[in-house]
């Protein structure tokens, strides 16, 4: 909306595409070992939908397995796939949140598996390990910068003249609430 009422036209393009990583061979060691006694907590909405995906082609769901979603849309994701026991933490949407969940507060030797991608934060593997879980931080996907994206920016940098870029980087710079000085653009 923001780059309309700048009179821009807003072209959408995925920044970021998520896949999911091929054999996992610990991966699913690990979903195979799951029991009713362990946590398992999912990241965001692609680790969901990624993660419960790839357990439910190995195994159902254990009846009384606690599943954690650090917020809602990653519990919609969850839930649209069967999922019925969903915890969310309702002060906050990250890590931190999850870590102040009563449940999160006694997992001595509670075995915790982790679904998320590669090169995400450590918090929560790292605080609920210092609380003696047993963690397993398990990656099932990985995001990459889309191909879209860096042809949009090659674009930009070799065909557009330099008014035009300088529109069009104004108008992305207006959706992130950006003001850029338009002084001398036509």
């Amino acid at each position: 909306a923001r780059i309309r009422e700048a009179g821009g036209t807003p072209v959408p393009f995925p920044v970021l595409e998520i896949v999911e990583l091929g054999n996992d061979s610990a991966l699913d060691a690990r979903i195979d070992a799951l029991d009713e006694e362990t946590y398992a907590v999912f990241i965001s909405a692609n680790a969901a939908r990624i993660g419960l995906k790839r357990f439910l082609a190995r195994r159902s769901l254990p009846l009384d397995l606690t599943l954690f979603a650090v917020g809602p849309s990653t519990a919609a994701a969850l839930e649209a796939l069967g999922a019925n026991r969903v915890v969310v933490p309702h002060d906050g949407f990250d890590s931190e949140a999850l870590l102040r969940l009563p449940q999160m507060q006694r997992v001595a030797g509670k075995p915790v598996i982790v679904f998320r991608g590669r090169g995400g934060r450590e918090t929560l593997k790292e605080a609920l390990t210092a609380r003696g879980a047993r963690v397993a931080a398990e990656f099932g996907l990985r995001a990459y910068i889309a191909m879209s994206w860096l042809l949009a920016m090659a674009a930009i940098r070799s065909n557009f003249k330099r008014h035009a870029g300088m529109r069009l980087v104004n108008n992305l710079a207006c959706a992130f609430g950006v003001a850029l000085s338009t002084r001398g653009l036509p």
